[in-house]
């Protein structure tokens, strides 16, 4: 076999455009695909032996970059995608295959479905390490593109990955942005189980947003949806929802009945069984006083999850188990170390959550430094993700620790602010309660019921923006006081 051979120069094409460390794998699948008349040990000899690649032991690649460049270059711009195609098909025989490699062949091919296909695996790819902030880099230039009106279904299915990486950094403006663009797509491609999946997502966000008549809604029509398609798999979803909404209005036997509900139908279809289920469950108990209970079913959904960070996130509900029991330096731990995890994903919501929590337990503790510097995040990550259900959690909890920062009677409107909010959630209205009475004994019931109606008037950001400017006076009073 001559060095100068068609077949020879074809697959050295095929290694210049792969670059890197060469796959042997790979180059093989080229030669049966092409049906090159070569070995491919033989070609690899007579490469190193011309000087054109080398072999270390990492394996075989080009001698120097130079060289392969050349080669690339003096490819015929018209031949590149036949070439890319037969490549990514090469690659995609092996095991293990790379979706980001493949994206960027299939791309270079200029086949479309294609690359929509590795687009939506890539990002599932980084979705399922755990790296939202990845996949929304990746996937947001291929948004633009017009692959809905080429492949509207994968093409949803990109939305709706994408959708769920927004939600995970904490842009639920993004997010609803993307699940609109789903839901409308869906809807005129006659996609019903993508129309459901866009409408569960911005229950979940009404849901985080406090936004309840959004919630009750997008419920009404996912009911509707589930229904008309007499999915199983949508009915306990909606069965799940009615059981949050109720749990939300203190209904905990109603909530119970849903969830267990949702769980029968699930197991009756011998569909399996929903992490929401589990924990959902746990939190009854948890409101109940039934920590063991709470604590078995918490587990349970760590012992089924494939994810980190749903498994970080269900640790965080057992930190809020040993501060209900007192153990505020066990619930420390546990919220420490999910938001350093919380950190790493850029999960800001989350992030937000724990740090609220953790502010309580140092509370708890006495150490009031930690617990403000920890506040004061939680309120800044609650404005920058537009979290309005942790922005008045956390008012709320800055109310009991500055309440002799300043005239009593400010954080008193401050929680009338909050438990008079539209957006207020179950944990609000618990938190502020006996707070209240402790307010009563000190200014009496007159003083406290007048200081409310003031907060009803107040502006939300308004009061956060006082809070943050209180909070830098603090630190700067703290600092000179040290010094």
């Amino acid at each position: 076999m001559s060095l100068t051979s068609n077949d020879a120069h074809a697959l050295l094409l095929h290694a210049a455009l792969q670059g890197g460390l060469l796959d042997s794998a790979t180059l093989q699948n080229v030669i049966h695909q092409n049906n090159l008349s070569l070995e491919l040990n033989d070609w690899l000899d007579q490469q190193l032996q011309a000087g054109v690649i080398k072999q270390s032991d990492a394996g075989w690649s080009f001698a120097n970059t130079h060289t392969r460049r050349n080669i690339v270059n003096d490819i015929d711009d018209g031949a590149l995608p036949d070439l890319y195609r037969s490549l990514a098909l090469a690659v995609e025989l092996t095991e293990d295959a790379n979706p980001l490699v493949l994206l960027e062949y299939w791309e270079k091919a200029g086949d479309s479905e294609k690359t929509l296909d590795y687009v939506i695996a890539s990002v599932k790819q980084w979705m399922a390490k755990d790296n939202a902030a990845r996949a929304l880099a990746l996937a947001e230039p291929y948004l633009a593109t017009p692959f809905d009106s080429l492949h509207p279904e994968r093409y949803a299915e990109l939305l709706s990955a994408v959708a769920v990486a927004a939600g995970e950094l904490g842009d639920f403006g993004r997010q609803i942005e993307l699940l609109e663009r789903l839901r409308e797509l869906a809807s005129e491609a006659r996609l019903p189980h993508l129309e459901f999946k866009a409408l569960d997502r911005m229950i979940h966000v009404a849901l985080n947003q406090g936004d309840w008549e959004s919630f009750k809604t997008l419920l009404s029509k996912a009911s509707s949806l589930a229904g008309s398609q007499n999915s199983p798999d949508m009915k306990s979803q909606v069965l799940q929802w009615h059981g949050r909404f109720h749990y939300q209005r203190r209904h905990f036997d109603e909530a119970e009945m849903f969830y267990t509900e949702a769980a029968q139908l699930r197991a009756d279809e011998g569909l399996p069984p929903t992490v929401s289920s589990s924990s959902s469950l746990a939190k009854i108990a948890q409101k109940r006083g039934d920590y063991q209970a709470a604590l078995d079913h918490y587990q349970t959904v760590i012992d089924a999850t494939d994810s980190k960070l749903t498994a970080i996130r269900i640790r965080v509900n057992m930190g809020n188990v040993a501060y209900l029991q007192g153990n505020y330096e066990l619930a420390c731990e546990q919220y420490l170390l999910c938001a350093e995890h919380f950190e790493v994903y850029q999960d800001k919501w989350n992030l937000g959550i724990v740090l609220n929590n953790l502010g309580s337990a140092y509370v708890r503790l006495g150490n009031t430094d930690a617990a403000l510097d920890a506040f004061e995040r939680t309120l800044k990550l609650s404005l920058e993700v537009q979290g309005i259900t942790l922005t008045l959690a956390v008012i709320v909890e800055l109310a009991e620790l500055l309440m002799y920062a300043g005239p009593m009677e400010k954080a008193v409107e401050w929680i009338g602010l909050a438990i008079n909010h539209p957006n207020r959630d179950l944990d609000v209205m618990d938190t502020a309660e006996p707070l209240l009475a402790s307010f009563q004994k000190v200014l009496g019931a007159t003083q406290v019921e007048a200081a409310l109606n003031r907060g009803r008037q107040l502006d939300l950001n308004d009061v956060a923006q006082d809070i943050l400017t209180m909070l830098a006076a603090l630190r700067v009073e703290n600092t000179d006081g040290s010094t």
